[in-house]
């Protein structure tokens, strides 16, 4: 029996993580497969180039004795790379993704330390864990980590370091600049400076530097595999963009190609002209992007049933009624029946002849979608392709919910047109290996096995189930194993309350559909960045140097 009070720490109301049915895992791992060495923040080869002549001013300071303890030779480095990123983020105001570009500057001349330390309790810098320090090192192998957690240039490092001195020694801040104990500066030496800190402009040297390691002109046999596969993926990417000019252009457009034309022409393998831009040695990547993309539209379907699940608990706690699961189930797959024509509404096989048809006699989703015939005579709108249905899934307004839900509907034929879709590149050897490397609960194949069992049952009876197994419980499931005992962070976004389901913080925004950051739009930038892509208004298009690219090869053993 207790003799005194004993205190304990309040539930906390919030909850930690965007990824309520664990689905992100598996399309990040596809996305960093097929474009390895780099992440979703970086965009600036002067960033690379600027840190890695930053450490190299850093490694000469200390072989001429400017530091004699580890603490000091720390302090020097972290003192260096403070006063470049400060003087990169000065000098570039309102420039898209540059870590600390909420830090104030002085608007007047008056000296300041370039040091973080001066600009407040900002933590933001380009060289952490989730902006370049990742490319910089193990991703393209510019920098390594030394002794004191100095890091300093390996021979790629080194070269592009050296095309940035090249490039700036000519200024009048040149030898401020470089030097690492003179952290004081002022606007007027930041202008100065320009040529050397605009993140827009890399000199040529600094583009070819910096293409060595991102995409050389050929492949040697001592490329790694992650190599291999950036390479293979941005061979495909430009070659999406050169087609997807060349039909724009026969069909009256622009002969430009933005990002969603790209990356479509990449999983479809074809433009909309029918030509192919899939070689052999790129058949693996095509297949990865091919399965990826299918791959996020799934994600989308299920995370759009989870929000109309959350819609449905959040509308009972408010105005009342049973909330039992089976009966959420119940009712999240009727919103969805309703929506659907009439003559669909019975079994799930009727659906699937449907889509079937759509596809006809091609050989994949993919390419029924990307028919010339389909995108000029169609006079409605093709439910079978799976960026369709992407952005509809995208569009916030279908997620209205009540007796019907629009976008319960586009999810349930969007797992229909996945599964197909899945039959379809199951019958390529590169495309099953990806599809089978997902032993997941809710992998693509497994998905195509349910809708397979499923023909003959009821739309409103797989949806719910699905729902049930698919959604809420694996919301559960997802949750219970990522909450670490005792670390105060919860993951659960509803639980079973005293009256069924509950959203466990009830004044938190109701959630929208998630998929995975896109890498293909940072790679185009980088590409755009290196010379090798133009962008006008109307997309991208390849400049001399992109269409030389096409012209290079795999040698050797590289292939693969």
């Amino acid at each position: 029996m207790l003799d005194a009070p004993v205190f304990v720490t309040p539930v906390q109301r919030g909850f930690v993580g965007d990824d309520p049915l664990g689905l992100a895992a598996t399309n990040e791992r596809l996305y960093n497969g097929a474009l390895p060495g780099f992440n979703n923040y970086v965009r600036y080869i002067r960033v690379y180039s600027a840190l890695c002549w930053t450490a190299v001013q850093v490694e000469k300071a200390l072989e001429g004795g400017a530091a004699e303890k580890s603490r000091d030779a720390r302090a020097l480095f972290e003192g260096a790379f403070e006063k470049m990123e400060l003087a990169i983020v000065w000098a570039n105001p309102k420039k898209p993704q540059l870590a600390g570009m909420r830090r104030k500057f002085p608007e007047d001349n008056k000296s300041v330390q370039l040091a973080f330390s001066t600009f407040g309790a900002s933590e933001a810098t380009l060289f952490e864990a989730v902006t370049y320090r990742p490319s910089l090192t193990t991703g393209l192998g510019f920098l390594e980590k030394r002794k004191y957690s100095i890091y300093g240039c390996l021979q790629a490092g080194e070269r592009l370091a050296s095309a940035y001195d090249s490039a700036v020694k000519h200024l009048s801040g040149y030898r401020w600049l470089k030097s690492t104990d003179k952290t004081t500066s002022k606007r007027t030496q930041i202008d100065a400076l320009h040529g050397a800190l605009d993140v827009t402009s890399p000199s040529k040297e600094e583009q070819d530097a910096f293409l060595e390691r991102f995409f050389p002109q050929r492949l040697d046999d001592g490329a790694s595999s992650e190599d291999r596969r950036r390479w293979l993926t941005l061979q495909l990417a430009l070659r999406a963009v050169n087609a997807v000019s060349v039909a724009n252009k026969a069909l009256g457009y622009a002969a430009a190609a933005d990002a969603d034309e790209v990356r479509t022409c990449m999983a479809r393998g074809m433009a909309v002209d029918g030509a192919s831009i899939v070689e052999p040695d790129l058949i693996p990547s095509q297949a990865r992007w091919a399965v990826l993309q299918v791959r996020q539209l799934q994600r989308l379907c299920l995370e759009a049933l989870y929000c109309a699940v959350e819609r449905w608990i959040h509308d009972k706690e408010v105005g009342g009624g049973s909330q039992a699961i089976d009966d959420c189930c119940a009712d999240v797959a009727a919103a969805g029946v309703a929506c659907l024509p009439r003559v669909m509404r019975a079994k799930v096989a009727q659906q699937l002849v449907a889509l079937a048809g759509q596809q006809g006699n091609f050989e994949s989703m993919y390419a029924a979608a990307a028919s010339a015939a389909m995108r000029l005579e169609q006079q409605t709108e093709n439910v079978a392709d799976i960026f369709l249905l992407i952005d509809r899934l995208e569009d916030e307004s279908r997620l209205d919910f009540g007796s019907k839900c629009h976008a319960v509907a586009d999810a349930y034929i969007g797992l229909l047109l996945c599964a197909i879709e899945v039959g379809n590149l199951a019958r390529y050897p590169q495309a099953l290996k990806i599809l089978r490397s997902d032993s997941d609960f809710c992998s693509l194949m497994s998905l195509h096995d349910l809708v397979n069992r499923s023909q003959s049952m009821s739309v409103a009876d797989f949806l719910s189930r699905l729902v049930k197994d698919w959604v809420v419980l694996r919301h559960f499931t997802v949750a219970r194993d990522r909450s670490l005992r005792n670390d105060g962070k919860n993951r659960f976004r509803f639980v079973m309350g005293d009256y069924g389901l509950e959203r466990f913080d009830k004044l938190a925004s109701l959630p929208l559909p998630a998929r995975s950051e896109d890498k293909l739009n940072h790679a185009l930038m980088l590409c755009e960045q290196a010379g090798l892509l133009r962008d006008t208004a109307s997309g991208y298009t390849l400049t001399r140097r992109g269409k030389a690219r096409l012209t290079g090869a795999l040698s050797g053993d590289a292939k693969g």
